[in-house]
């Protein structure tokens, strides 16, 4: 199984690669982890990821441009999953049945507005 991450903060994830049970599955063979940093497909000289913030509210809005080249550039996956704060828990019985064969990208850094601006793409 193949995981591609996509983060901004590729090295505040890659330690989890190193250590503990993912750092056996990797070792065994059993999962293949691609961590990719979004600010890699940036255009311009800051690598700016953060969009107008609109709508009210806390927090910030990430460019989607920035985020569709980063997933287009990871390659033909089986799915895409991006993870966000206001979403509930990612449950466990659900993620175990997946099958191995897939390949997965995870865009690990994500909020509501991205989420509706990806369905519509």
């Amino acid at each position: 199984m193949k995981y591609t991450i996509l983060t901004l903060f590729p090295d505040l994830v890659r330690p989890w690669t190193e250590e503990s049970i993912v750092q056996k599955a990797i070792q065994k063979g059993l999962i293949e982890v691609d961590i990719r940093d979004i600010r890699a497909h940036t255009e311009d000289k800051h690598k700016t990821v953060d969009d107008t913030p609109y709508g009210g509210g806390a927090g910030m809005v990430m460019r989607v441009d920035v985020v569709v080249r980063a997933i287009e550039a990871a390659g033909p996956a089986d799915e895409v999953i991006l993870l966000t704060p206001a979403a509930g828990r990612l449950p466990s019985l659900w993620w175990k049945s997946w099958p191995a064969s897939r390949t997965w990208c995870w865009f690990v850094v994500a909020t509501r507005a991205l989420t509706r601006a990806w369905s519509t793409l």
